[in-house]
C-alpha cells in the first residue's frame, strides 16, 4: 500500500512538499519555498528524510511546475539527488537562475 504524507501546502498557499512511500521506497513532490520566506533557508526544509543529507530510500523529487513556492528549496537538495521534471520546466528554472547580462536587460 502507497503512503502519502503532506508536509505542506495543505493549509497554507505555498511552500508544497508531499512524500510519496511504497515498500521503503520514496519520492517527493515537489519542494517549494514558503510564500513568507524571503530566501532558501535550511531552516525551511521539511522534516523528510534525504532532504539534508543523502538517504538511498528517496528515489528523487518530481517537480510539478516551475514556480518558486514548488521548487524553491530545491536547490538545497544533497547534489546527489535525482531531480525530475518536464524540459520547459527545466529551461525556466535555469533561465531564471542565471546572472542577467545587459544583452538582456531592458533599458527606457
Amino acid at each position: 500500500m502507497a503512503n502519502v504524507c503532506i508536509h505542506r501546502g495543505a493549509k497554507q498557499i505555498g511552500g508544497t512538499c508531499i512524500e510519496l512511500e511504497q515498500d521503503g521506497a520514496r519520492l517527493i513532490l515537489d519542494l517549494g519555498l514558503p510564500l513568507d520566506a524571503e530566501e532558501a533557508t535550511p531552516d525551511l526544509l521539511p522534516p523528510v528524510d534525504g532532504v539534508r543529507s543523502p538517504d538511498p530510500s528517496l528515489l528523487g523529487v518530481i517537480l510539478s511546475h516551475p514556480h518558486q513556492d514548488h521548487h524553491g528549496l530545491m536547490r538545497l537538495l544533497p547534489a546527489s539527488t535525482p531531480l525530475f521534471m518536464g524540459a520547459a520546466a527545466e529551461r525556466i528554472i535555469a533561465a531564471a537562475a542565471a546572472p542577467a547580462t545587459s544583452a538582456s536587460m531592458v533599458v527606457s
